[in-house]
């Protein structure tokens, strides 16, 4: 079921650090968006591959866990991620989604693509994320600081 809310919970640390934003969370999984800052950029004026690795790590593993009620529940760690570099990007605001493929209960694979603007691949990739344990230290996590 596709979530309706038009605000998404704030990712935290290094997504956030990056510019990472939730844009949508559709029936087939979470659509993250970057505003590709100078920051971003390599020496050769494209958008570092760091930078679009850890777009897709973050999609990736947010296939993983669900949107409830707007608050981020579960924890996923990526456990293998392998990334294809597609075309380069230089600009503007890219987008990435995931879905899972398949898997079980703690295991997990799934894909992930970003895109620019104009809809081009820049780069995807394929993985596994596993959940973990939602608690620490006895306590419950909402995990909103994904």
């Amino acid at each position: 079921m596709t979530d309706t809310q038009t605000t998404y919970p704030p990712l935290a640390g290094f997504a956030a650090h990056l510019g990472l934003e939730i844009v949508d969370w559709t029936e087939a999984g979470p659509v993250l968006a970057l505003e590709v800052a100078p920051h971003h950029l390599n020496r050769n004026g494209a958008v570092h591959g760091g930078v679009l690795l850890s777009m897709l790590d973050s999609v990736c593993s947010l296939a993983g866990v669900r949107l409830v009620e707007g608050r981020l529940t579960g924890r996923v760690v990526a456990v293998q991620l392998s990334t294809n570099f597609v075309a380069p990007a230089t600009g503007g605001r890219l987008t990435g989604r995931a879905r899972i493929r398949g898997g079980g209960t703690k295991m997990l694979h799934v894909e992930g693509e970003v895109v620019d603007a104009a809809g081009a691949t820049v780069a995807m990739a394929t993985g596994v994320v596993r959940r973990i344990r939602d608690t620490q230290a006895g306590e419950p996590r909402t995990g909103d600081d994904a």
